[in-house]
């Protein structure tokens, strides 16, 4: 099951601004959300999605390729740790940007995780693991990283990055 909408809220045409897009979304400039089952085959949705996003707004290439990894590592993660692979559970992607900032909100329905508890994959001990750098890709691709733990249902990544317009 598969779930998406994108919608501009604002467009300016001649310096008049005309509304496209219902209350609710109606604070930022670009809105997008994704529902997918925890199955690996969405992620490229995901990819697709963002990459489109950052194109609109006018990230250079190169940061949209940054934030593209981040993503993708945020959708995996809540597949693979948050959800178990169980295809029942749902990750739900949202997408906004507003005030030259886009927000990038990823949410799971698993148990949760402690960050604390993730070992660095810079120590010599952890640099030959195939895993454990996903964090760390994350905090290093995007300006804010954050995460809230639903009590037992889900862990909520919120991820920030600044766009500087031209």
């Amino acid at each position: 099951m598969l779930y998406w909408a994108v919608s501009k809220v604002a467009k300016k045409q001649k310096n008049v601004v005309q509304e496209v897009a219902s209350e609710p979304m109606a604070r930022a400039e670009y809105e997008v959300d994704l529902i997918i089952n925890s199955n690996y085959k969405f992620i490229d949705i995901g990819h697709d999605l963002v990459k489109y996003l950052c194109n609109l707004i006018g990230f250079d290439e190169d940061a949209t390729h940054w934030i593209i990894l981040a993503v993708r590592e945020g959708i995996s993660n809540a597949i693979k740790h948050g959800n178990q692979c169980d295809l029942m559970k749902k990750v739900i992607v949202r997408m906004s940007y507003q005030d030259n900032k886009l927000s990038v909100i990823i949410e799971d329905e698993g148990v949760g995780f402690d960050p604390a508890k993730v070992q660095n994959p810079l120590l010599p001990e952890n640099l030959l693991k195939s895993t454990g750098r996903g964090i760390f890709y994350i905090k290093s691709f995007m300006d804010d990283v954050e995460y809230e733990f639903k009590d037992k249902s889900g862990t909520i990544l919120k991820m920030k990055k600044q766009h500087q317009p031209a």
